[in-house]
């Protein structure tokens, strides 16, 4: 709750989730990769969002160098194990100006429980998971933006 506060009374951020884990190992859920962030991170942008960013991920060590991350501008990682209980998380994830989610229901709640926020963008992943029988239409709310995850084939 510390970090709530700290955040509240620092103005506006957005907050992109990275969720890993045991997304590592489940090949059917998929990983939302760097090309994801990147693009959805680049849209913000464009839409003149220069906010800084405060990146949540269960995963710090995997997270902290990504160069999508340092090319973005000023962000910072947060342990989303260490930095207190998974409802503090979820809130404080809730609480970001813009939130880039992960294909995760965690991301799911925090950008619902948000969703009271004026003006604030909420980008999700498509396709949510990687089966092409599951329709993901209506996973998203009214106004979320979703981007493609996947790589350009050649």
């Amino acid at each position: 709750l510390e970090k709530s506060a700290e955040l509240s009374d620092g103005g506006r951020w957005i907050g992109v989730h990275v969720r890993l884990g045991d997304y590592q190992y489940i090949p059917n859920m998929g990983l939302a990769a760097d090309v994801y962030y990147h693009r959805a991170i680049r849209l913000l942008r464009q839409m003149g969002n220069d906010e800084k960013i405060l990146v949540f991920t269960d995963s710090p060590e995997l997270v902290r160098d990504r160069e999508i991350f340092a090319t973005a501008g000023d962000y910072s990682v947060v342990d989303s194990e260490k930095s207190g209980s998974p409802l503090e998380t979820m809130l404080l994830m809730s609480q970001a100006s813009h939130l880039v989610m992960a294909n995760s229901t965690f991301s799911w709640w925090s950008a619902w429980l948000g969703k009271h926020r004026k003006e604030r963008a909420v980008i999700f992943p498509r396709p949510w998971i990687n089966l092409k029988t599951w329709d993901d239409r209506d996973m998203h709310l009214p106004g979320w933006v979703g981007v493609s995850r996947e790589s350009i084939q050649s």
